[in-house]
C-alpha cells in the first residue's frame, strides 16, 4: 500500500516536471526540469523492479541531454564572441 502511494506521488512529479519543461521561458530550467523528469521516471522503474532500465535512463538519457545542453551553450558563446569582435 505504501509502495503505490509512492509510485502515484512519483507520477504526479513527473508530470508536472514535464509540463514545467514545456512552460519554462529559460532553456536552462527546462533542461534541468527534463532531468527532474528523468529521475522521477527512473525512481518509477526500480519500484518496478527494473533497476537495468533505471540506470540505463540515468546514464543515457539524462546524462547525453546534459552534455548536450552543455556543448550547445559552449557553441553558443563562442559563435556570440565572433559576432562582438565582428562587429567590434
Amino acid at each position: 500500500m505504501k509502495i503505490e502511494w509512492i509510485f502515484y506521488l512519483l507520477s504526479c512529479l513527473s508530470v508536472i516536471g514535464a509540463l514545467m519543461v514545456i512552460l519554462s521561458q529559460n532553456p536552462i530550467r527546462s533542461v534541468l526540469y527534463l532531468v527532474f523528469t528523468f529521475f522521477t521516471i527512473s525512481a518509477q522503474y526500480v519500484l518496478l523492479n527494473a533497476q537495468f532500465l533505471a540506470l540505463v535512463n540515468v546514464v543515457v538519457y539524462a546524462g547525453a541531454i546534459m552534455v548536450y545542453f552543455y556543448l550547445s551553450s559552449c557553441i553558443s558563446i563562442s559563435i556570440q564572441s565572433l559576432i562582438y569582435i565582428a562587429i567590434g
